[in-house]
């Protein structure tokens, strides 16, 4: 299971953890990264620094220091693209040797007479998390990037009754009273004209029921948690009440 892989799936749906996991079970070391916009090559690969004031006396002002990237294929780590498809494909274009069989990858940047070659460790694995294309101004990846992983669809665990149950017990800590209110909300939400404005995600749920609990220490009762909770976690972060009916 030496391929690149990325994770597709809905915010929340537990891709990074996903991978968390995997890297743990294999008792490897995971290194993340988290794309962005500004993402730069830097990021991953490193860049000269000033040195220490040590050397600095003796002339070297600068020093290479490598990145995470490089540090995961040098020692075997794992390594990991969080939101790869935020990052702009002219960056992620440098990555494309990485992706390939031979895992290796050249480091001009260093600005060194001999430019170094990595070639990865055997313990090295490369993956990588997005949302799909077109979710909120995301894109989709270069098709140069797409043929050199394979793509992992992640189901939201919102769909699945069974899972969500599950999820709900776990993080209500026994307060089993919340669950019917909990699953009637959830179910209504996404079959409303909400959800066309932005899906629930099991993280949403996750934090709803951590106002609810800690709300009741604070002396509110457990409607007033559940009902407040909703309104600061949930509504308040889609702008309800914008284009929505009055039944709704």
């Amino acid at each position: 299971f030496n391929e690149p892989f990325v994770l597709v799936g809905d915010t929340g749906g537990g891709k990074t953890t996903v991978c968390q996991l995997y890297a743990a079970l294999n008792g490897s070391e995971l290194s993340i990264v988290n794309c962005h916009q500004h993402t730069e090559t830097s990021d991953f690969l490193g860049s000269l620094r000033p040195t220490p004031a040590d050397l600095a006396a003796k002339g070297k002002l600068f020093q290479w220091v490598d990145g995470p990237l490089v540090t995961a294929l040098k020692k075997g780590h794992y390594f990991m693209l969080d939101e790869i498809n935020l990052a702009e494909d002219s960056i992620l274009e440098r990555l494309n040797s990485v992706f390939e069989s031979g895992r290796s990858l050249t480091l001009p940047e260093k600005g060194s007479k001999r430019i170094e070659e990595i070639v990865g460790h055997v313990g090295f694995r490369i993956m990588a998390t997005m949302n799909p294309g077109g979710d909120f101004g995301k894109k989709e990846l270069s098709p140069a990037l797409r043929n050199r992983m394979t793509e992992i669809h992640v189901p939201s665990s919102m769909g699945i009754e069974e899972d969500l149950r599950v999820i709900l017990r776990e993080k209500l800590q026994g307060r089993d009273q919340f669950l019917p209110v909990l699953l009637d909300f959830i179910h209504f939400f996404t079959e409303s004209e909400s959800k066309g404005k932005r899906p629930l995600s099991v993280r949403d749920v996750v934090s709803w029921i951590e106002f609810v609990l800690r709300s009741e220490a604070l002396g509110l009762t457990p409607e007033q948690a559940v009902i407040q909770g909703c309104d600061a976690v949930i509504l308040g972060g889609i702008g309800i009440g914008t284009g929505q009916s009055a039944e709704a």
